[in-house]
C-alpha cells in the first residue's frame, strides 16, 4: 500500500514487519538492492546495508526507486535522441552522396557526349574501371570507329601518372595479338583519353560463362596467340601482371576467326625501371586474385615474366574445364590456395580424359616454382604446338562457330 497517496495503515506501526534492508541488516548481513522492493511507505526504493556489531547496530540508506533511476533515464534517452539524429544524419549523407554522384556523372557524360577528344567523337559508354571509362568513338575524318578510353578525373596525380605509362608502354608493343593504340592527348578543361582500335567479340569471360568448357584444339590456339603478344612484351622487358579471361579478347581480324587479343596494359610492370615501384607503392596487391601467381601474392613488385605465365596457364585451365584453378569465400582464401594448394587435374575436374601432353603442359604452367614453369612466353607457345590434339580445332571449324553466333545473336557483343 503507497502511504503517499492519503491511505494509512490498517496495522500498526509495531506490527508492520521489517523491510528487506533491516532484516537483513539485524541478521548482520550486508548487501544492496539495486532491483527495488517495498519500504515502509509501501512505495519501491533501492537500498544498501551493513551491520556494525562493534556498535551493535545497523546502518540502512534507502532511496526512492524512481528517484535513483532518473538519471539513467535521462542517460538513456541523450543515448537515443543522439543515436536518432546519428542515423538520420547518415541516412542524409548517404542520400546526398548519392545525388551528388549521380549529377556528377551525368554532367561528365552530358560533357563527354558533346564534344570530340582531338579528331575522335564519342558515340556511347562500352565499359568502366576504377581507372577510366571506355566509349565507343569514331575518327572525325577517317569515320574509322575506335575505343576510346577517358581517364576518370578523380583518379588524381597518381592515376595520370599509370594512365600515361600505359599509353607509353603499350605503344612499344606492335604484334598483331597486342591492343593497338592510335592516338593520345589531353584536353583544354583536363581529360586525359587515348584511342585504341575497336573490338567486334567476346572476351574469354563472356566465353566461358556463355559455352562452357572449350575444345581443346581451340583452347591451344587462344593460348599459342596469347604467347605470342606476351613474348613481345617480355622481349621489351614488360610483364603484363593482369593476364585474366576478361582481358583476353576473341574476335575476327581480316577474315581469321578466333584471332586473340590481348588487352589492358595497365599493370603493365617494366622490370629496369624505378618509377613502377612508385606508382604501385599504395596498391601493393596488383592483379586478380584467381590467377595471380604465388609469388606475385607474396611479393606483388617481384615478380617477372614467369609470373604471367602462371596466370596464362590459369586462363588455360578455366577454358579447358570452365571453371577456375581454385576458388573460395575470400579474397585471403583464394590468395592462401594460390601459394600453398597444388591444383587439381583437368581430367579429375571434368571427370573424362585429357590429352596427356596438354594437362601435363598446363600442371607444368601452373608449378609453385617459377623455375619448374616453362622458360619463356615463346617456350610455351612451341610446345602448345606440338600437342597431338592442336589440330582438332581447325579454321573451318571456327569459321562455323562464328556464323552461328551471328545467326543466334545478329550482332556480336562489344566489349574493350
Amino acid at each position: 500500500m503507497d502511504l503517499r497517496r492519503g491511505l494509512r495503515s490498517p496495522k500498526h506501526r509495531a506490527d508492520l514487519p521489517f523491510t528487506k534492508a533491516v532484516t537483513e541488516a539485524i541478521a548482520g548481513q550486508e548487501g544492496l538492492d539495486a532491483h527495488g522492493y517495498r519500504g515502509y511507505r509501501g512505495v519501491l526504493v533501492v537500498g544498501a546495508w551493513k551491520w556494525l556489531p562493534e556498535f551493535d547496530m545497523g546502518l540502512v540508506s534507502e532511496i526512492d526507486l524512481a528517484e535513483g533511476l532518473a538519471p539513467l533515464r535521462t542517460l538513456r534517452f541523450a543515448f537515443w535522441v543522439l543515436f536518432g539524429l546519428l542515423a538520420v544524419g547518415s541516412v542524409a549523407v548517404f542520400v546526398l552522396m548519392r545525388v551528388a554522384r549521380r549529377f556528377h556523372e551525368k554532367a561528365r557524360q552530358a560533357s563527354l557526349e558533346a564534344k570530340q577528344l582531338g579528331q575522335y567523337a564519342l558515340d556511347d559508354e562500352i565499359g568502366s574501371g576504377a581507372f577510366g571509362t571506355v566509349f565507343r568513338g569514331h575518327h572525325a575524318l577517317m569515320r574509322r570507329p575506335v575505343a576510346v578510353k577517358v581517364l576518370n578525373p578523380l583518379a588524381g596525380d597518381r592515376g595520370i601518372a599509370r594512365f600515361e605509362r600505359e599509353v607509353q608502354m603499350t605503344c612499344q608493343l606492335t604484334h598483331p595479338n597486342t591492343i593497338a593504340l592510335y592516338d593520345y592527348g589531353r584536353t583544354d578543361d583536363g581529360f586525359f583519353y587515348y584511342a585504341m582500335e575497336y573490338l567486334d567479340g567476346y572476351s574469354l569471360d563472356q566465353l566461358i560463362k556463355k559455352h562452357g568448357p572449350q575444345p581443346e584444339g581451340r583452347v591451344i590456339s587462344i593460348l599459342q596467340q596469347v604467347c605470342a603478344s606476351l613474348a613481345e612484351a617480355h622481349a621489351r622487358g614488360l610483364v603484363h601482371r593482369d593476364i585474366k579471361p576478361q582481358n583476353i579478347f576473341l574476335t575476327c581480324r581480316g577474315g581469321i576467326p578466333d584471332f586473340v587479343k590481348v588487352l589492358d596494359f595497365g599493370l603493365v610492370k617494366a622490370l629496369d625501371t624505378k618509377e613502377q615501384l612508385e606508382l604501385t607503392a599504395a596498391n601493393a596487391t596488383l592483379g586478380t586474385p584467381l590467377y595471380m601467381s604465388p609469388e606475385a601474392v607474396k611479393s606483388p613488385n617481384a615478380v617477372d615474366a614467369l609470373s604471367d605465365i602462371y596466370s596464362l596457364g590459369s586462363v588455360g585451365y578455366e577454358l579447358l574445364t570452365g571453371e577456375t584453378v581454385f576458388c573460395g569465400l575470400s579474397l585471403g582464401e583464394v590468395m592462401l590456395k594460390q601459394v600453398r594448394e597444388q591444383p587439381e587435374l583437368p581430367s579429375a575436374r571434368l571427370k573424362r580424359p585429357v590429352s596427356p601432353d596438354l594437362e601435363t603442359l598446363l600442371m607444368r604452367c601452373l608449378a609453385k616454382d617459377p623455375s619448374g614453369r616453362p622458360a619463356s612466353a615463346a617456350a610455351l607457345g612451341e610446345a602448345l604446338g606440338q600437342c597431338t590434339s592442336k589440330s582438332d580445332w581447325t579454321r573451318r571449324e571456327a569459321q562455323e562457330w562464328w556464323s552461328k553466333q551471328n545467326v543466334a545473336k545478329g550482332s556480336k557483343t562489344q566489349v574493350l
